[in-house]
């Protein structure tokens, strides 16, 4: 299942985990940082942050929404949303 969440200048839309990648590159894994975009909305210039990534590229990246995400790190205190 794929969530759009942001839609983009060109009309394109962006993936949940492309928002959650595009935060933990602009914040630097700053787990307070991202969470208060996310709750805030906070997606301005999002897409600047992966345009330079193909989508090979963000498939490196695992997000806390992906099912291959550790179920350990779930359980942790503020888990990392992009590893």
């Amino acid at each position: 299942m794929v969530i759009y969440l942001y839609k983009m200048k060109e009309g394109k839309h962006m993936k949940a985990r492309e928002i959650l990648i595009a935060l933990h590159i602009k914040h630097n894994g700053n787990w307070d940082k991202i969470y208060e975009d996310i709750r805030n909305r906070n997606t301005e210039n999002i897409e600047d942050y992966i345009k330079d990534y193909d989508e090979d590229n963000l498939n490196d990246f695992v997000t806390i929404i992906d099912e291959d995400y550790p179920e350990r790190l779930k359980q942790r205190f503020k888990p990392p949303f992009v590893i």
